[in-house]
């Protein structure tokens, strides 16, 4: 059994049924040949139409504004049946505003938390030097006395 094909009676994209069945001429070869770079041309501008890092970012930007409007929407909800005195809701924005009091809270310690510390080894370092002068003070004393 033979597996060589004769690249003139080779098409892609055809079925079998839709192809002549003598040898193609030249230009249906040229024919196809266009119309499949074409096709490629095609593919390539929409393959980097979708890698642009414009188009990129435009697409996350887009996704972002829709996401936070729905939190919006849903959030002003929320609210309008807390007013109504719905417990649920008020269940919901209590635990909404709790979260963001503590996140608010860490942040804030977060921020500060190098200045506290360096006061913290400043006044350690103050107290120790306090103690050897007191110490130095004392010894002094009693080199006085004797």
């Amino acid at each position: 059994m033979s597996n060589t094909v004769d690249p003139r009676n080779v098409t892609v994209g055809e079925s079998a049924a839709a192809r002549p069945s003598g040898p193609r001429t030249e230009a249906q070869i040229t024919a196809d040949l266009e119309r499949q770079r074409a096709e490629l041309a095609a593919t390539i501008d929409e393959l980097y139409a979708r890698v642009q890092p414009a188009a990129l970012a435009q697409e996350a930007k887009d996704e972002a504004t829709a996401r936070f409007t729905a939190i919006k929407e849903s959030a002003s909800l929320a609210l309008q049946d807390a007013a109504g005195g719905n417990t649920d809701a008020l269940k919901k924005v209590g635990i909404v505003a709790l979260s963001t009091v503590g996140a608010l809270t860490v942040i804030v310690l977060l921020a500060t938390r190098k200045s506290r510390r360096a006061r913290r080894q400043a006044r350690r370092i103050g107290r120790e030097a306090a103690a050897q002068t007191l110490a130095a003070l004392a010894a002094a004393d009693q080199a006085t006395e004797a």
